[in-house]
């Protein structure tokens, strides 16, 4: 049985969009770990994911959605540098720094990159119409994150609410 962390967005809990049809769309065979991080708090929540990333296995699949993503990458930079998994799926995710998004307990620590050579592979998906986080953000992170597959999904929303999961399901599947 694979193990998978589920990181959630905020505003939402580990049982809100996207997660519930990726769960549906990745199917059986996974232990699921999805820690309610509650209201948005850097520490609080950096604290919360190092505790659920406490014991993970090296072939562990990291699934985070918007600012969910932003923490987890802090919290293996700073935290966890050289975290070992098989991969890490982000979705929607703002890139904190850029305009309007320049929240300074969010935005990345230089090089936050480097730590995360422990994990395999990074895929993270954006939906061309995602109202909270723009479009725009999907290229800053390919721009930091060289080696991560940049995925463009069409009329998906912030949440993937209406858009296609499969493309997600399958490239978690393929980790």
């Amino acid at each position: 049985m694979r193990q998978l962390i589920y990181i959630h967005g905020a505003g939402a809990g580990p049982g809100d969009m996207p997660w519930p049809r990726i769960k549906d769309e990745i199917g059986a065979g996974w232990r699921l770990t999805a820690p309610d991080l509650g209201e948005p708090d850097a520490q609080r929540w950096m604290h919360g994911i190092d505790v659920a990333l406490e014991g993970a296995l090296e072939d562990v699949v990291l699934v985070a959605h918007s600012l969910g993503l932003s923490v987890l990458m802090q919290t293996i930079a700073l935290r966890r540098p050289g975290f070992r998994a098989a991969g890490l799926v982000g979705i929607s995710a703002p890139f904190w720094g850029e305009q309007d998004w320049d929240v300074s307990e969010y935005v990345l620590p230089e090089g936050f990159a480097d730590p995360l050579t422990g994990v395999r592979r990074i895929a993270l998906f954006h939906s061309r119409d995602d109202e909270v986080a723009d479009f725009s953000h999907l290229a800053v992170w390919g721009r930091h994150l060289p080696r991560a597959e940049l995925h463009g999904e069409d009329r998906a929303d912030h949440v993937f609410q209406h858009g296609d999961v499969a493309q997600i399901g399958a490239a978690i599947r393929a980790l």
